[in-house]
């Protein structure tokens, strides 16, 4: 994949994750991780997971958010461990997952999260 390629998934990308955010920040939590979710699979089905690591991470960790939302916490942990697996120092991802772990009353993986962003 060329550079000016590679920049154009990437630019596709982040257009999905604003989208995204602006269905999130209506309230519109469907259509937001719908958004998201686009934006991955923009990125993975032109390669391209490697050229644009902070869109697809930014997307993963907003994604967890919404899903988070939604009640859907396993998910949202999913999400949060890619965007981890991907990106280990940005820790908003930790707080996240922490934040799903202790909704679901598991009080040691939480604290886990919590301990990685000191």
């Amino acid at each position: 994949m060329s550079q000016t390629s590679e920049q154009f998934v990437e630019t596709l990308v982040e257009r999905w994750r604003l989208m995204g955010n602006q269905a999130y920040r209506g309230g519109n939590l469907r259509k937001a991780e719908e958004y998201y979710t686009s934006g991955l699979n923009c990125a993975s089905s032109h390669g391209a997971l490697r050229s644009c690591l902070g869109a697809v991470v930014l997307c993963y960790s907003d994604r967890a958010l919404t899903r988070m939302s939604l009640g859907r916490m396993r998910e949202a942990i999913e999400d949060c461990m890619k965007a981890s697996t991907i990106d280990p120092k940005f820790l908003k991802v930790e707080v996240t997952s922490g934040s799903c772990y202790l909704a679901l009353g598991e009080i040691d993986d939480a604290g886990k999260c919590f301990m990685k962003c000191f």
